[in-house]
């Protein structure tokens, strides 16, 4: 058994859902008086050895710490040993479920073997924690691209009840967002119509964009989007796993911009390559516009004076905008610097 077998998952019952696992009906005296396919197929017996028989025939308690005592009084969910027609001995896990009618009482049986049970156990808790405590944003969008669900932390990023935005499309509520990753589709409905019509998943897409609980800041996350089919195959919907890395990019951001001045900024003795190769640097990773302008002396190899800033001569020897196509030529005075504020 792997630990996702693709035929097995696509059955979305539970391993002690009555329909698949393996049923016995039992009387008041504990008389097995029905037996399903799937005890056959578990245990070997078929229906017309078994039928009549007390359910100790095959049935007895668990091994002493296999499980926790049931509450009193409840003679529900117990681990016990099943025999097998042909000797084996198997840990179970079973479940009860009284009946009564006609005056007559009696019992539904359920079992399945012990280790399909943690499994699907265990994949119930990790779909409890994504619902719960992920901190990566999950949403589920059905085929007409409404929310129909979404985790714990997803509705924290939307500021609200999820009550208050479910049915809501995704550009409705990021309407001013766009995802900035080159060569994918721009918006998040196209990104999302194409996982639901082609089936292909699209994963690390960077989608920017102000979460409504922030509305004042842009934020960046790192997106996945792929297809979801129910039981039977059919597309119900597309999900969408979101992870807000804004921290991270500005860090990142931050260090590439370190990197690259450290590349370009003093290679060189002449101070205006200096000087130019600083505002090429911060534009416009740090800033939308820089300027240098230094002291006409320090152009001349002379040491500027320390005070008496206000009549100092300054010479613009570099600037950079993100708006123009050109930097500027060095040499053009710079405008009036302020007075200085003496005592």
């Amino acid at each position: 058994m792997t630990a996702w077998n693709a035929e097995q998952s696509a059955d979305f019952r539970g391993p002690l859902d009555v329909t698949r696992a393996a049923t016995a009906l039992v009387d008041a005296q504990d008389t097995v008086i029905g037996w399903s396919p799937a005890a056959e197929l578990l245990l070997g017996y078929r229906s017309q050895e078994i039928v009549g028989l007390p359910l100790a025939t095959f049935l007895s308690p668990g091994p002493p710490g296999t499980a926790p005592p049931p509450p009193p009084g409840f003679r529900g969910n117990e681990i016990r040993v099943a025999r097998h027609r042909d000797g084996r001995e198997l840990i179970v896990a079973t479940a009860v479920c009284p009946l009564a009618g006609a005056g007559t009482t009696g019992r539904v049986l359920v079992a399945t073997e012990l280790p399909d049970l943690r499994l699907w156990e265990s994949r119930q808790a990790l779909l409890h924690g994504l619902a719960t405590q992920s901190p990566v944003g999950l949403a589920i969008y059905d085929t007409d691209l409404r929310l129909t669900w979404c985790n714990a932390a997803y509705e924290q990023e939307m500021g609200r009840p999820f009550a208050e935005f479910r049915g809501s499309r995704a550009d409705e509520l990021y309407f001013d967002g766009e995802f900035v990753t080159r060569g994918h589709p721009p918006t998040l409905d196209a990104v999302m119509r194409h996982v639901l019509d082609t089936g292909e998943p699209f994963l690390d897409l960077h989608f920017q964009g102000k979460p409504p609980s922030d509305p004042e800041t842009d934020h960046l996350w790192s997106c996945a989007y792929y297809r979801l089919q129910d039981a039977d195959g059919h597309v119900f919907g597309v999900c969408e796993d979101a992870f807000d890395i804004t921290d991270r990019y500005k860090a990142q951001r931050r260090l590439a911009l370190l990197v690259e001045a450290g590349r370009g900024v003093g290679t060189a003795l002449d101070v205006t390559v200096t000087a130019e190769k600083i505002t090429e640097v911060a534009v416009p990773e740090f800033a939308g516009t820089v300027t240098v302008d230094l002291a006409r002396g320090v152009l001349e190899g002379e040491v500027p004076a320390t005070s008496g800033s206000a009549a100092m001569s300054l010479v613009r020897v570099a600037r950079c905008s993100a708006e123009d196509a050109d930097p500027e030529k060095p040499g053009q005075q710079p405008p009036p610097p302020p007075p200085a504020n003496h005592p």
